[in-house]
This record gives structure tokens, sequence and C-alpha cells, in this order.
């Protein structure tokens, strides 16, 4: 386990947030390069991206705070502080997967096919992702 890659005085970059940044650039990129190989539009695949790395975001933190609730109980700011650890990947899948949803409705994307393009960097993200977990000691 290395959880840290280095500390600068109180600050502290972290191994697993530089992978999971790697993790999201890596798949962007990869479902970028898929989108213009099958003269799909870029930008709207990047917009996509962009909104489904939030939504991920947002709700893997919801669900962590939905399962470990009685801790929140105690400190509730702690809901906010995410550097602190407590993401829940299922979360994060189905929020960005609604969210997808919703885009790809709302811009006249087809569903199967955005689906193609996507899923090698959705795979390719979470292979980056784990390996930061196991940097971590998850």
């Amino acid at each position: 386990m290395h959880p840290v890659l280095f500390r600068i005085g109180s600050f502290a970059l972290h191994t697993y947030g530089v992978f999971v940044a790697m993790a999201f650039l890596a798949a962007m990129g990869l479902a970028l390069r898929e989108a213009r190989r099958v003269g799909e539009d870029a930008d709207k695949i990047l917009d996509l991206c962009f909104y489904m790395i939030i939504a991920a975001i947002v709700g893997s933190r919801i669900l962590y705070v939905v399962i470990e609730w009685p801790t929140f109980l105690q400190d509730p700011v702690e809901i906010i502080r995410i550097w602190h650890g407590g993401l829940v990947f299922y979360g994060g899948f189905i929020a960005a997967l609604i969210t997808a949803l919703w885009y790809m409705k709302k811009k006249g994307l087809s569903p199967w096919k955005t689906a193609d393009i996507l899923a090698p960097s959705v795979a390719f993200g979470q292979f980056v992702g784990r390996i930061g977990c196991f940097f971590a000691g998850c």
C-alpha cells in the first residue's frame, strides 16, 4: 500500500485521487476517440462525459452517506468532506447512468450507439481507478 504519493508541508497528494483523475481523463479521451471513429458528434460526447463525471461523484457520495448515516448524524458537516474518503462505486454508476439517459434523450443521441462508444471507456476507467484503490488499501 502507498496511499500518499508525496507531502509538502500539510499538503498530501493521495494516490487514489490521482488514479481516479487519470481514470476519468483517460476514459474521456478514449470515448472521444471512439466517437470520432464512428462519426458521432465528439462535442456532445465530451459534454456527456462531463455531466456523467459530476453525477458519478455526487451519486457515489450520496450512497456512501446513506449507507453510513449513523456516522454522519454526529457530524453532518462531514457529508461534504469527500476528501476524507467515502465514495461508493454503485452510487456513482447509477447516478451517471440516469444522467446519461437524460442527456441522450435531451440531445437526441442513440442510447445504443452511445453505449457502444462509452462501454470500453467505463471499463478502462474502472480498471485505472481500481489501481488507485489498491494503493489506498481498499
